[in-house]
């Protein structure tokens, strides 16, 4: 529970800060930390209300001093800029933190007196925060793709030879800033996914959903390796560009990796849910049939869309090919909505996953529309607008295609005939225990 609340509350402090630091805002130091202060207080708040403790300043204070924990990844930045500093400022972040989020506790239970509550789903909460994590991560990256900022630092992992985490504040400026930020949100991702896997995966005891949980971490590993290639094309610390070897091709490949990994994230978070585990198979009868067919085609086009708008968005090739696919994608996802809401309206989930692909479909739809007017000249740099409205139609493609992914996993465990699992008897009876 410390740890979803925790990490959830980094999130958010991380999000304030990068857009406060955005060469467009800039806004003012005093600004940033009235809004990080409003962050803690919040998650103490929510600590205070959920955790079900007697005493509110425990339940608040753990958080808000993991969180500050974390966010020192991104202060040491600020103490690279003042020398000397650290002995004060790194006990002092973290004692903030805890009195801040023990206030939030305090304020929350004082407002809201405490009542008998259900038991949570923690697990599932701190996947829902490794996905708002990587989302996030996904939004910055798009920014560093469409202001061309990937190679704006020579040098991986370290930044211009500084360690990525000590780096001047001064120093980040304009295309670095984008770049060692997509850096610093990669390293926030990882830690979130490798403290999801030991979390949920200590309170879990499916085999199968405790391998998915591996195979996240090592994805986003691989991932940050790709990154890194990406930048330097081997693996070396020189900062020399004579030397390094930069690789578009691994730019792709690391685009569309990311993504990926966001689906399966999105699974992992449907398959935490409590819902997924007292949910009961329905026989296969002809509706069934043709929403598994459905989910298959869906996630298989989603798939393929990411690939080729990968190669438009690194490339600036293959536009005719991406329309097409455009096109395919919003039959086949409005098919899937509509099904979803209309032949299984008595289904858990797939309703609400029906209502929510639609939506995202239609706004995608007119994003690409946005994306392809405002990228009709592929040799121009684009302005501050027109890569917010390209970042904005790669993000919600990723949205889309975590929906994919997600609809395809509900469907099976909804709607598929075979015969129960031992995994599936220990969700049953993990379900018929929560």
């Amino acid at each position: 529970a410390v740890a979803a609340l925790g990490f959830g509350t980094t999130v958010a402090t991380w999000a304030v800060a990068y857009v406060g630091r955005l060469p467009a805002v800039q806004a003012s130091p005093k600004l940033l930390l009235f809004a990080f202060a409003l962050c803690l207080l919040a998650g103490g708040a929510l600590a205070g209300h959920w955790l079900p403790t007697r005493n509110p300043l425990w339940a608040g204070g753990l958080a808000g001093a993991l969180s500050c924990a974390l966010d020192l990844l991104i202060l040491g930045s600020v103490l690279a800029d003042g020398a000397g500093q650290a002995t004060t400022w790194i006990p002092g972040t973290i004692a903030l933190g805890a009195v801040l989020g023990s206030a939030g506790s305090l304020i929350a239970r004082a407002l809201a007196p405490r009542t008998a509550q259900t038991r949570r789903n923690w697990p599932a909460h701190f996947s829902w925060v490794a996905l708002g994590a990587t989302l996030l991560l996904l939004a910055v990256g798009g920014i560093v793709t469409g202001a061309e900022a990937g190679l704006a630092v020579p040098d991986w992992p370290n930044t211009y030879a500084s360690n990525m985490f000590l780096y001047p504040l001064s120093r980040m400026t304009g295309d670095v800033y984008y770049e060692h930020a997509h850096r610093l949100f990669g390293s926030l991702v990882g830690l979130t996914t490798l403290a999801l896997a030991v979390v949920a995966g200590s309170a879990d005891r499916r085999r199968w959903f405790r391998g998915i949980l591996g195979l996240a971490f090592g994805l986003v590993c691989l991932q940050g390796l790709l990154g890194g290639l990406r930048v330097t094309g081997r693996l070396t610390l020189s900062t020399d560009r004579a030397q390094l070897a930069p690789s578009l091709f691994l730019a792709l490949v690391h685009g569309i990796h990311g993504q990926l990994f966001f689906g399966l994230l999105a699974v992992i978070a449907s398959a935490a849910s409590t819902t997924w585990r007292r949910a009961e198979r329905r026989p296969l009868g002809e509706h069934a049939a043709s929403t598994l067919a459905t989910a298959n085609w869906f996630l298989g086009i989603a798939a393929l869309q990411l690939v080729l708008g990968a190669v438009v968005r690194h490339y600036h090739t293959g536009t005719t090919w991406h329309v097409a696919c455009a096109v395919l994608l919003v039959v086949v996802s409005g098919a899937a909505g509509v099904r979803a809401r209309s032949a299984h309206a008595d289904l858990p989930v797939l309703p609400r996953l029906g209502t929510a692909i639609l939506a995202v479909v239609t706004l995608q739809f007119l994003l690409g529309v946005g994306a392809l007017a405002t990228t009709a000249d592929p040799e121009s740099a684009l302005a501050r607008w027109q890569v917010g409205v390209t970042t904005a139609h790669q993000t919600c493609g990723a949205s889309l295609l975590a929906l994919a992914a997600a609809y395809w996993a509900w469907s099976r465990r909804l709607l598929s005939s075979a015969a129960p699992s031992t995994d599936e008897a220990v969700e049953a009876r993990a379900g018929a225990a929560a």
